[in-house]
């Protein structure tokens, strides 16, 4: 029989989960990451006030990729740098599974967006990025305003984040002026409303308007909980909405950029309503909002490279197994696939199809695992 050594491109939380599995099962690895360390969007998607979550995760994406059956190798882009034919005519690799994330934020697709777009709108993963690297001296990166009155469109997690790093920033910055309150994000990220009740101030006081984010479904539709049950979505909902002031504008979906000037930017939207089924509907009532800025915050997508198939922004695969639809075996797993940015979903979905689909085709083939011992 022969031995089944496969490649996995990306050596995130997605990549290192089924680097464990595999390994574990007596399947060499050979994990190819394009950036210098494995850690993803874990290293920079994530807001940097998430210290715990960050280190956590880093600290266990080291340990999946310990294994000695596991071979690391930064600084390869797979896709670009090496062609996934190489892969497996020149390599000699068995099976391939993409788990390179989703870095592409997914368009806002409304009518006129493109009179907006890095003047007025920007988008989220560029706004993270600038949130968290903006104060160092060698920055020079892409500028976002954060300013009073602001509208965030999105309803995820990732969107709460954007909705907290504004608002946090907003405060911090009005506590000086207002009180000479010397503060950090990282105190006010433990509550601004608790922050403000210590020292005896009212929100209303620091003249701020709360941040807006608007949702295209119920708010008990939001994907804020682990079990993304109704009644917990709505609970943890109106809790951070007090926790950190800011506004959330259910059933609202964006239709069209109204206008774009040096001082704001309108959006219309149009009101939706979502039936006992679940189903999305959308109404003929439209409402238009004006903010400072916008962020969109709809997800992420992952990039698509050349000789793949492809099927609109992401690859064309089957939906139960995550087999690509290609002449040779590919998987895809993680934000590749559900573009969530949510870390424990794509650990999930790298667990579940690494388990039940390749673990089976490595089997069916005829591809023997290693014996080995750690003694």
């Amino acid at each position: 029989m022969k031995k089944g050594v496969v490649c996995i491109a990306g050596g995130g939380v997605a990549g290192s989960t089924v680097a464990k599995i595999l390994s574990e099962r007596g399947y060499p690895v050979v994990v190819m990451e394009k950036g210098a360390l494995p850690y993803g969007k874990i290293e920079d998607g994530l807001p940097k006030w998430h210290i715990k979550l960050r280190d956590s995760n880093e600290k266990e994406i080291d340990e999946n990729l310990s294994h000695p059956l596991v071979l690391f190798l930064p600084l390869i882009e797979v896709g670009n740098n090496v062609k996934i034919d190489f892969l497996f005519k020149e390599l000699g690799f068995e099976l391939v599974v993409l788990s390179f994330g989703a870095y592409r934020d997914r368009p806002l697709q409304i009518t006129g967006v493109e009179k907006a777009i890095d003047k007025r709108i920007f988008y989220q993963n560029e706004f993270i990025y600038f949130f968290n690297h903006s104060h160092e001296p060698q920055y020079n990166g892409k500028v976002i305003p954060i300013e009073d009155n602001m509208l965030v469109i999105g309803g995820g997690l990732a969107s709460i984040d954007v909705v907290k790093a504004i608002m946090i920033t907003l405060c911090e910055k009005k506590l000086k002026e207002k009180f000479n309150i010397n503060t950090n994000l990282f105190e006010l990220e433990k509550g601004i409303s608790s922050f403000l009740d210590k020292h005896n101030i009212k929100f209303e006081q620091l003249g701020i308007k709360k941040v807006r984010l608007t949702y295209r479904r119920n708010i008990e539709n939001m994907p804020l909980t682990p079990q993304n049950k109704p009644e917990q979505n709505l609970k943890v909902a109106r809790l951070w909405e007090g926790k950190y002031f800011f506004e959330i504008m259910p059933n609202l979906m964006p239709s069209r950029v109204v206008s774009c000037d040096e001082n704001h930017v309108s959006i219309e939207f149009a009101r939706t309503r979502v039936d006992e089924k679940g189903n999305l509907h959308v109404t003929d009532e439209m409402v238009v909002l004006t903010a400072s800025y916008v962020i969109s915050s709809i997800g992420s997508i992952p990039v698509l490279y050349d000789g793949l198939p492809a099927k609109g922004e992401t690859y064309d695969y089957d939906p139960q197994t995550c087999r690509l639809n290609y002449e040779y075996p590919i998987y895809i797993v993680g934000n590749a696939v559900n573009g969530k940015g949510n870390i424990l979903a794509s650990k999930k979905h790298a667990e579940k199809v690494t388990n039940e689909y390749i673990l089976k085709e490595l089997s069916d083939r005829g591809l023997e695992p290693i014996q080995w011992s750690k003694e």
